[in-house]
């Protein structure tokens, strides 16, 4: 993911996975372009890295090792035992108390994914933002 603009945001990439009440930030990391925030659930796998403002963000996942990248440059690596497999993949964003904040990213790209369990991995548009806003502006 490319990030091309981020004001008073942090914005990444939240990866790991749902809990039993469909939960998706207790067991995820959120790969930040300032930093990296660990799931909640496991306090003590935590990467103690810092990293100034990205703008590219590249993970790379194998059955719970993690790597995040950067235009071609290893930034960071570690193995969550906690975390096997992922069921959330997605973009986020994080704002403090701010009047206004904004970002734009580009380039999503999720490449390699196996479908676990025969479930079907389709993204469907139905009630997405874009395709709302879509909608509108043809009106």
């Amino acid at each position: 993911m490319d990030v091309l603009e981020a004001v008073n945001t942090g914005v990444g990439i939240i990866i790991g996975q749902r809990t039993h009440d469909g939960n998706i930030y207790r067991r995820s990391y959120d790969f930040l372009h300032k930093g990296i925030w660990g799931p909640i659930a496991f306090r003590g796998q935590n990467p103690k890295v810092n990293y100034g403002p990205l703008k590219n963000i590249e993970i790379n996942f194998n059955k719970g090792n993690f790597e995040l990248r950067s235009e071609g440059e290893h930034i960071l690596e570690f193995d969550d035992p906690n975390l096997p497999y992922v069921d959330v993949l997605g973009i986020i964003a994080y704002t403090g108390e701010v009047p206004l904040s904004h970002f734009v990213v580009d380039n999503f790209i999720i490449s390699n994914v196996s479908e676990p369990n025969n479930e079907n991995l389709d993204v469907k548009a139905k009630g997405k933002t874009t395709v709302l806003w879509g909608e509108i502006k043809d009106r």
